[in-house]
């Protein structure tokens, strides 16, 4: 269910083309793509807009089976900035086609982004000091097809799986990210307060879903717990994925009183997960290389 968001801004002054320089601004440019469908949304250079307590919300409320998702574009200049300075999470976004640049995103304590079958871009951004008590610290990514470029993670922890990216396609295998060029680095998950069965993928973690990797670097993340720990920089699980040039280095998996395993890239998986994978999704494996935002250049880099 989406978050708790901040009570609704009256949609005067509403049009299509915004420069957001404070939360109202950009709380109202986000209510004002509901209601036209669209959005491009700029945060001037050397701003940073400071959220006091509730993320921002980019959510089509309606139960439409149209095809036509709202379409919003959000640009940061250089040194652009949106900090949850911890009070909150710092974006949800759930049946939009996004497109983010050039930002840095930082602070969320529920996690910073949070995408529920959308389709979304992220380019040029960072993600900083973000952490969870559930999954995914820097990105919880459910149901939803997402490309990440120049996309780097630093920082965050989720307390369960995922600290710096958590994938889910639940049994449906409707979710997948591509990453080209990104990173994700000093991330964490587990606790050695908390008592779940077992926890995984301190960089990352993926379940039941498409993850496609190129040129992008995992470092220095950890999972722990005093139960059982798997994947220190990542960990797989019914996920048909596809890694080019990507490292996963100085990444630990601890575990004092239980199993700590593959302190870098746990995979647990079967030939029947991939093949049910695959015959569940062959349509979806060409839609998302052939409809935006996942260009030509995604493409030709995964192609060779």
């Amino acid at each position: 269910p989406p978050p708790s968001a901040s009570p609704p801004l009256p949609p005067q002054n509403c049009a299509t083309s915004f420069i957001a320089s404070s939360e109202a601004g950009l709380r109202l440019a986000l209510q004002c793509s509901m209601q036209f469908g669209r959005a491009n949304i700029r945060i001037p250079e050397d701003t940073t807009i400071n959220l006091t307590g509730y993320p921002l919300l980019a959510a089509e409320q309606s139960a439409s089976l149209s095809l036509e998702l709202p379409v919003i574009n959000i640009a940061g200049g250089g040194g652009a900035a949106i900090d949850a300075q911890g009070r909150s999470g710092v974006l949800f976004a759930s049946r939009v086609s996004l497109y983010v640049r050039g930002l840095r995103i930082a602070n969320g304590n529920q996690g910073c982004v949070r995408l529920y079958r959308t389709l979304a871009r992220f380019e040029d951004v960072s993600v900083e000091g973000c952490k969870t008590p559930g999954n995914g610290g820097g990105f919880f990514i459910e149901h939803s097809d997402v490309a990440f470029e120049r996309v780097h993670i630093r920082h965050c922890a989720a307390a369960l799986n995922g600290g710096g990216v958590f994938l889910s396609g639940e049994d449906s295998f409707d979710s997948s990210l591509v990453a080209l060029h990104s990173s994700i680095a000093h991330c964490s998950a587990g606790s050695y307060e908390e008592s779940a069965l077992f926890y995984f993928g301190g960089g990352l973690a993926a379940e039941h879903s498409a993850l496609f990797m190129a040129h992008t670097n995992i470092s220095d993340c950890r999972v722990h717990s005093r139960t059982n720990s798997y994947g220190g920089g990542a960990f797989l699980t019914s996920t048909y994925s596809r890694f080019k040039s990507v490292k996963i280095g100085r990444c630990s998996a601890r575990s004092p009183d239980g199993t700590a395993a593959a302190g870098g890239l746990y995979v647990q998986s079967s030939a029947g997960d991939r093949m049910n994978f695959l015959r569940a999704n062959v349509s979806r494996h060409s839609y998302w290389r052939e409809v935006p935002p996942f260009t030509d250049e995604l493409r030709d880099d995964l192609s060779g």
